[in-house]
């Protein structure tokens, strides 16, 4: 086995590390909360971990390109694992959520270098292939994940999950740091340290509290709510600017192009199934196994289609993938919403749901693989930050406004979001817009005639 094959190990390690953790929270938390008698900070667990991980993605992208990926790893995994320790001895809810802040800063860091050291460390046929690897990676603690961490939850202690992430975390950093690429930048045009530094730190102070006064006016409602998400975007508006492609709404570049439309793909993906399992359970049509099924399904779907892509993306294009890709989601979400709320017909959302699975599986491979193409030399952190960006932006806004609609009128909480899912669905026609608006941007890339 080569030090390449070796480091591709180490990265899936590191994501998975990251993903489990994400992952298994949710089904942990209800008896963390329950035994550290802390219902009142369950949904600052939630937001702690994400306004934490938005903060570090954009420190960590620009200081990969002032010193390579070694001592940001290093320090990202460190701090995971100052997080989990915290976790496991955590007295009080507010620990456990200042444990889950860490985890946040931590996890972000971390997934700003697996990105960079895939651009950095692979080329061509054999950057698609640790593209693969790396969304598999995120798809293993997807099935299995919640499940085992359900398990142990129920029949021993929640701590000992954080137990094994932090020997996990152990494992990883010996695996990956001696391997790392040792790779810096010396661009004539970096501003100095110091002025990069504080560039950075007002960025992701900017981005962060942008993006949680904006989440807090959601959860407010009303007229009042509107005025406190306004306020969160003026404050988000121009760090976002500086960290996202210039022009980055009008997709004027490839780069901007194909991350915008990983953002709306993973804003109508996700904001879907960020509710599928509690519309599902709320209208009487699966128990929370069978919901988890319909999840596994949509993970095995978006699996085997990245597995795909891999063999075929040189062969046929970007752009007619994008396409399927569009069409796989549009029906996926508009079916989901019908078998939910019309059909209540649990089989039909079955069926839907790894369609759509199938859709995210030909969609993210590619756009990624644009955007690491249409990267610049010496700015692997920065585009490593604007991916990750992208990803956490498009989720946040997506479920942030399916909670607003929850929230709004709980008694009617069940037919208040079958206009939210219809939203989602129509937001899904935003995507095939995009490829045809800026098709050219596309064409640019693997498989560009």
């Amino acid at each position: 086995m080569t030090a390449i094959d070796r480091l591709l190990i180490g990265l899936v390690l590191a994501i998975s590390l990251y993903a489990f953790d994400d992952l298994a929270l949710s089904t942990l938390l209800p008896s963390v909360a329950a035994e550290l008698r802390g219902d009142g900070l369950y949904g600052a667990s939630f937001l702690a971990f994400l306004l934490c991980n938005l903060a570090s993605l954009v420190v960590a992208g620009y200081w990969i390109d002032r010193v390579g990926v070694a001592r940001p790893f290093a320090c990202a995994i460190a701090v995971f694992i100052l997080g989990l320790l915290l976790g496991i001895a955590a007295p009080s809810m507010a620990v456990f959520v200042l444990s889950r802040g860490l985890q946040g800063l931590g996890g972000g860091g971390i997934q700003a270098v697996v990105n960079a050291v895939i651009v950095i460390a692979w080329q061509g046929a054999a950057r698609q292939r640790a593209i693969s690897w790396a969304t598999t990676s995120w798809m293993v603690p997807a099935l299995a994940g919640p499940t085992l961490a359900g398990w142990v939850a129920a029949h021993s202690q929640w701590r000992y999950v954080f137990v094994a992430l932090t020997v996990l975390a152990v494992v990883t950093l010996a695996l990956v740091l001696p391997r790392l690429p040792k790779v810096g930048t010396t661009r004539a045009d970096h501003a100095p340290t110091t002025a990069l530094s504080l560039r950075a730190v007002g960025d992701a102070l900017g981005v962060a509290l942008g993006t949680g006064i904006a989440l807090f006016g959601l959860d407010v409602g009303g007229v009042g709510g509107l005025a406190i998400v306004a306020v969160g975007f003026a404050i988000l508006w121009r760090p976002l600017a500086a960290s996202l492609p210039r022009n980055f709404w009008a997709a004027r570049s490839t780069l901007a192009a194909a991350l915008l439309f990983r953002l709306l793909a993973f804003a109508v993906f996700f904001g879907i199934e960020a509710w599928l399992p509690w519309t599902a359970q709320r209208a009487g049509l699966a128990t929370p196994l069978v919901a988890g099924f319909i999840l596994s399904a949509s993970a095995v779907g978006w699996t085997l289609a990245t597995w795909w892509v891999d063999r075929v993306l040189a062969r046929v294009g970007a752009r007619p993938l994008l396409w399927t890709a569009s069409v796989l989601l549009l029906v996926g979400s508009g079916l989901a919403c019908l078998a939910l709320t019309h059909y209540a017909s649990i089989a039909l959302a079955f069926a839907a749901w790894t369609v759509a699975g199938l859709g995210m599986g030909l969609c993210y491979p590619v756009v990624a693989t644009l955007a690491m193409a249409s990267g610049e030399s010496g700015r692997e952190g920065q585009l490593s930050m604007m991916m990750g960006l992208t990803d956490t932006l498009g989720i946040t806004a997506a479920i942030g406004i399916g909670g607003a609609f929850l929230r709004a009128d709980e008694s009617g909480a069940l037919a208040r979001m079958v206009g939210v899912w219809q939203g989602y669905a129509v937001l899904a026609l935003a995507m095939p817009a995009l490829l045809w608006w800026r098709r050219a941007c596309f064409d640019v890339g693997p498989g560009a005639s």
